[in-house]
């Protein structure tokens, strides 16, 4: 029978146990979003790129891009930390580390010279395609490069017509017309007479009748 442990031997343990549940949680979404640039890369090149052959031998550049995109984005994106070097990569590819840096080296040139458009574009939308997971992530300017993508201008908001103003003798005629009824309103006359005889409501007439003369 086990002796009981003390309660600074039970805080122990549980911090332990927390440490390494918190280390197990932060590898476990490193490798999620280890693997989700994989298929992002994937799903942006041709039908014959997958996993395997992103780490496996295949050459020719339908598959040597795809491979770049992938060590570009590992390498640089903020959200890895500098966590993986060419060192690591060249394990995880199964190439020399050389051979590693050389893809770098070569992914930007093309995002600074911009000699092959195409290369930068979908590396970016690889980019943009993992920004829900890993954050956004803008090659040309993390490279020190404007963006060479047009900007969307803001749409712009159709100027609603002021109505124009009545000219004066419409003006005045509705002043005459408003004190005529005020007066007959005052006088005594129905509300319901006045609304018939002037083409008005009767909560028109009633308005107007009670209204006082300085804002007629």
């Amino acid at each position: 029978m086990t002796a009981p442990q003390t309660p600074e031997a039970v805080k122990v343990t549980v911090s332990m146990s927390a440490t390494l549940t918190h280390n197990q949680r932060a590898y476990i979404g490193r490798q999620q979003a280890f693997d989700a640039v994989e298929r992002a890369v994937c799903a942006r090149s041709a039908s014959c790129v997958t996993v395997e052959t992103l780490r496996g031998k295949p050459q020719g550049r339908v598959y040597t891009m795809p491979r770049q995109w992938c060590w570009f984005i590992l390498s640089n994106h903020p959200f890895f930390r500098d966590e993986y070097s060419s060192l690591r990569l060249g394990k995880l590819y199964n190439r020399d580390h050389t051979t590693v840096l050389s893809g770098l080296r070569r992914a930007k040139s093309f995002i600074a010279v911009r000699s092959c458009p195409e290369y930068a574009r979908r590396l970016q939308l690889v980019c943009d395609d993992l920004q829900h997971i890993i954050g956004p992530f803008n090659i040309w300017h993390h490279c020190g490069f404007s963006d060479p993508r047009p900007r969307i201008a803001a749409p712009v908001m159709p100027k609603v017509a002021e109505a124009e103003p009545e000219p004066p003798a419409v003006c005045a005629e509705l002043d005459e017309r408003n004190r005529k009824i005020r007066a007959l309103y005052k006088s005594g006359y129905d509300a319901n007479l006045l609304a018939e005889r002037f083409g008005r409501a009767q909560k028109t007439i009633r308005e107007i009748g009670n209204m006082p003369e300085a804002q007629s």
